[in-house]
């Protein structure tokens, strides 16, 4: 009899488990998925639900789904190494698209931008923007840099030089970068645009001054510098590198101009020691961002580049 009763035990089991699996493959169809569309970047998920007041995903907003296809094409331009036709494509987007309705797609669209445009700025791809100049007897790139209003270091990165390298000679042919810089920095959006006149070149994540600290106005770029140091009020110099020093890896100075108040002085655009807090509302003032950005930042825009900050 005891092995009748195992095999009795043991039916039991297997009927148990059964019910179990069939309930829950049931119950599948209910429960939340993620796609992640090729292409579309990993803050664009669509997570969909399968009820009554979500639609899937093939009855999404039409509007969502097409901007995604326009999307994956600049993707895969960029993949591609078809690096002007994914920045034309992205900016073709954003002349599209509404950033209110669509601000998700909008950011998207902003990051790819900024991925081509980084190619194209520190690269010798060429595009309009870029002029050739040929080097004559007592040029030095610092001579060039001023004539053409654009730093050193872009023109040594778009053509394919260490930044420690200075050396020029008469006959050289440079790619120099060439535009209408200014800055628009959203505190709304903790975002920071690069612009050549209304063309938007680039995008950052920033951070802005807790409680609403951060001055509004219009100001220009009067000082750049490397690893400063940190004047903090009611205690003095903080080195660069200590762990209360919270500037980061640079500074940019800025200086009211036009009709925002003189009394606005002593803002800045620098890096970061808390990572976390891009995108909050934390520093004193200042604009915060990441170090690599602010860097990357320093090379791209000249001193005296305007810079409109607005709530």
């Amino acid at each position: 009899m005891y092995w009748y009763a195992k095999v009795i035990i043991g039916l039991i089991v297997v009927l148990f488990l059964g019910g179990v699996v069939f309930l829950f493959r049931g119950c599948l169809p209910a429960m939340s998925k993620i796609s992640l569309p090729d292409g579309v970047l990993s803050d664009d998920v669509v997570v969909e639900t399968e009820t009554e007041e979500s639609p899937r995903a093939e009855q999404a907003d039409p509007e969502v789904q097409a901007i995604r296809k326009q999307l994956r094409i600049v993707r895969n331009h960029l993949n591609g190494g078809s690096i002007v036709e994914a920045r034309d494509a992205a900016e073709r987007i954003l002349g599209q698209i509404d950033t209110e309705k669509h601000k998700m797609q909008w950011r998207n669209t902003l990051k790819l931008l900024s991925e081509a445009s980084t190619q194209i700025l520190f690269s010798n791809i060429p595009t309009p923007e870029k002029v050739d100049y040929t080097v004559v007897r007592g040029d030095a790139l610092a001579k060039i840099a001023a004539k053409f209003n654009t730093p050193v270091p872009l023109i040594q990165l778009g053509n394919g030089m260490d930044e420690t390298e200075d050396v020029i000679y008469a006959g050289n042919v440079l790619h120099v970068y060439t535009a209408d810089w200014n800055i628009w920095v959203s505190k709304a959006d903790f975002l920071l645009l690069v612009k050549d006149g209304d063309r938007v070149i680039k995008a950052y994540d920033i951070g802005v001054g807790a409680q609403n600290r951060t001055p509004v106005g219009t100001f220009h770029i009067n000082v750049k510098q490397s690893d400063p140091a940190w004047d903090k009020p009611g205690y003095g110099k903080i080195p660069a590198g200590h762990p209360d020093n919270v500037l980061g890896t640079r500074w940019m100075g800025l200086k009211p101009i036009d009709e925002t108040p003189k009394t606005l002085k002593g803002y800045g655009i620098h890096g970061t020691t808390a990572p976390d807090t891009i995108g909050t509302a934390a520093s004193q003032g200042c604009v915060r961002m990441l170090n690599a950005d602010v860097e990357e930042l320093c090379k791209i825009v000249p001193y005296r580049t305007p810079v409109v900050i607005e709530d």
